[in-house]
């Protein structure tokens, strides 16, 4: 027997418009239900409000919120879990988030562990230096024999594991991502690889400072979209999945993004 998702999906076959029953045809049935969600900040995905620190904003957040009204579900005690990058990993893997978000990417090794939401964003990566090294690092073939910084809990270098330049290059490991960017802006590592929309957030955000992105952007464009991690006993992934499918047919998720990457 099909399960609700495959039935929308042969409708959406038969007739696009037809998508936008999703909700209808899951309303209620999350009613009552609560879902825990545990999040890192990850701007533009998760981003501290600086008008209301208790209520974040961000693409994801704002996705999830959407999905809220359209499915019904609650968030435990009301809010969404902020942890660090490697605390909501933790978070899933034991079993107490449902979802985990921010900025996460789909990459093959996750799948081993976790399922994903309908991707919400493709993306890709970008190399981050100090201004006055920009004659030095032009792109990905100029950090060879370098040492980068990495966020613990992240794995950008596994985006490009198979080109041999990813093995001459070495990675010093930091436990947030503002001491990523301030390890580059002091010096005390060549550069450093991240998501683009992340670092251009920051770039932009900051004054004041000496750094800047260099060359082409990047990645695994099979690994490149962001996505929710769900706990593979998550029973609400369907109902999620069609509303974000839902979402992006709709043009829901292209504002929410336009409103946060200009």
């Amino acid at each position: 027997m099909f399960s609700k998702f495959k039935k929308l999906l042969v409708i959406s076959m038969l007739s696009l418009p037809m998508l936008s029953l999703a909700s209808n045809y899951y309303k209620n049935e999350l009613q009552g239900k609560e879902v825990v969600v545990a999040s890192s900040v990850i701007p533009p995905y998760v981003i501290v409000n600086p008008s209301d620190i208790g209520t974040p904003i961000g693409i994801e957040i704002d996705i999830l919120k959407e999905a809220q009204k359209r499915l019904g579900f609650s968030f435990k005690k009301n809010r969404i879990v902020f942890t660090s990058q490697n605390g909501k990993y933790d978070m899933i893997v034991e079993g107490i988030a449902d979802i985990v978000i921010g900025g996460i990417w789909g990459t093959d090794a996750r799948h081993d562990e976790f399922d994903f939401s309908t991707p919400i964003y493709k993306t890709s990566l970008s190399i981050i230096t100090r201004k006055d090294k920009t004659d030095k690092i032009r792109g990905l073939d100029d950090l060879v024999n370098t040492t980068i910084a990495g966020e613990v809990g992240t794995r950008v270098l596994t985006q490009f594991s198979e080109d041999e330049r990813s093995q001459k290059i070495s990675q010093k490991w930091y436990d947030s991502l503002f001491n990523c960017f301030y390890a580059v802006e002091k010096g005390d590592v060549d550069a450093f690889i991240y998501d683009t929309p992340t670092a251009k957030y920051y770039l932009n955000k900051w004054n004041d400072h000496h750094l800047t992105t260099v060359g082409d952007t990047f990645g695994n464009e099979h690994e490149a979209k962001v996505v929710f991690l769900y706990h593979k006993t998550f029973k609400y992934q369907e109902q999620f999945n069609a509303v974000i499918e839902e979402m992006l047919y709709d043009g829901t998720i292209d504002s929410i993004v336009n409103k946060y990457i200009k």
